[in-house]
């Protein structure tokens, strides 16, 4: 069975159910579709289905290619970010290793003059 009809006109794809052609707006009335089809071949019909087949299928294929392009692209994206938040995260950690270092040297060197001081005090 049919889902889409081509309009006489201009050939546009459209729903088997349209009143009007979606690209050029010409009425798709069933009586002049019907008698069309009665003027071909069986042959032909089934020509004309494999074909039209064929074009959905390469359509289908190009969009489904079109998605999956978009899709990747948007994975890059993401593993980009999570890159550059990797990167951030590391930098604070160094701040903080440094911070952490100076702070256990002042320490240190506090406890080394209290210590000096109450030596040399005693």
């Amino acid at each position: 069975m049919q889902i889409i009809r081509d309009c006489p006109a201009c050939g546009w794809d459209n729903w088997i159910l349209a009143e009007h052609c979606a690209q050029c707006g010409r009425n798709l009335d069933l009586i002049e579709q019907i008698a069309r089809r009665w003027q071909k071949t069986t042959q032909q019909r089934l020509e004309e289905r494999r074909t039209g087949m064929a074009a959905i299928k390469d359509r289908e294929e190009r969009a489904s290619q079109q998605r999956l392009a978009e899709f990747l692209e948007l994975e890059r994206q993401r593993q980009e970010a999570l890159a550059q938040a990797r990167q951030i995260q590391r930098q604070h950690e160094q701040q903080i290793y440094k911070w952490l270092a100076v702070a256990v040297a002042a320490v240190v060197f506090v406890m080394i003059v209290v210590l000096l001081i109450s030596v040399g005090g005693s």
